[in-house]
């Protein structure tokens, strides 16, 4: 009862004029920190406030212990790249901030974790890469698939997504990675990022970036995890990537990949200790649910997928 009395003293009066003050935002970190199952974090605050706060509040040592810069990392991501790589931000009407990819006309393909936050259900989907901006192209979200036995989901969004967006092409078939290889990746999400890097503007919230990444071995057949780590201790993904995409990438020369197909959906971020950047995260094996993803858009009246 204490943590609904906290909760509904936050929505109604920490935010008053759209900003969040720290104590309100520590307060509801704590109440977060309380509630939360899995990596995903939500908000009762309207859009950016709560996550202006969050960052006040985590620079101020409560969230996450040590260094407050060990969050997501990377770049910015263009348009062309969101639309041609099928990326999709999703959002809560209280703010809350998933990622996903475009499966076909109509579905996203995202972490189940995503539709049961305590942030509320998910309101809509967006093909632009900053979630919240005035001019974001949004579809409403009017119907979803969980799948019992792993971490993902489908969902249907009402209309058509803007032309110039394709579909991801997704990894159904097994990878192997022997013990102690690794194969490049590149991930993707809209989740917090605090980044210094070219092109960074500070801490943000729903605005895509992308970040390389490792998949680590041995990976044989078709295991229902994938365990990857970023190649920087003080880059990794946050809260708010979940249910974001790993593609497998290859390089061509610094700082430029091929991006190929997708492998995994985003579950844990720091391998489930709930800490973000530097450590290992867990993605759902998108060939071990293949059976599931095919039923599922079926059940939904989607199309043959794009797949190798």
């Amino acid at each position: 009862q204490a943590r609904k009395d906290l909760a509904r003293f936050l929505r109604n009066f920490a935010c008053p004029s759209g900003r969040m003050s720290a104590l309100a935002a520590r307060s509801l970190l704590l109440l977060s920190l309380l509630t939360a199952t899995h990596a995903h974090a939500g908000c009762s605050c309207s859009r950016r406030a709560v996550m202006q706060g969050a960052a006040a509040a985590a620079a101020g040592g409560l969230w996450y212990p040590g260094k407050a810069s060990a969050m997501v990392g990377g770049g910015l991501v263009s348009q062309g790249e969101l639309d041609g790589l099928g990326l999709v931000g999703l959002a809560t009407a209280a703010g809350g901030v998933c990622t996903g990819t475009r499966i076909g006309d109509g579905l996203v393909l995202t972490a189940r974790h995503c539709t049961c936050s305590r942030a509320g259900p998910l309101e809509h989907a967006a093909f632009s890469g900053d979630l919240f901006a005035k001019n974001a192209v949004v579809r409403p979200i009017e119907d979803v698939i969980t799948d019992e036995d792993g971490d993902l989901a489908i969902i249907r969004f009402k209309g058509h997504a803007p032309s110039s967006h394709k579909s991801a092409m997704l990894q159904l078939s097994g990878l192997e990675v022997a013990d102690g290889d690794v194969a490049p990746l590149m991930v993707y999400g809209y989740g917090r990022a605090l980044a210094d890097g070219p092109g960074a503007s500070g801490d943000s919230m729903g605005v895509l970036r992308k970040l390389p990444n490792r998949l680590l071995g041995p990976v044989y057949g078709q295991p229902m995890t994938l365990t990857t780590s970023p190649a920087s201790s003080t880059e990794g993904q946050c809260f708010g990537d979940s249910g974001g995409p790993a593609f497998l990438a290859r390089p061509i020369r610094p700082g430029v990949a091929e991006i190929r197909a997708q492998v995994g959906v985003l579950s844990q971020v720091g391998a489930g200790d709930g800490w973000c950047g530097g450590a290992l995260d867990r993605y759902v094996n998108l060939a071990a649910h293949v059976e599931w993803i095919d039923d599922a858009v079926a059940s939904l009246g989607g199309s043959r997928l794009l797949r190798v």
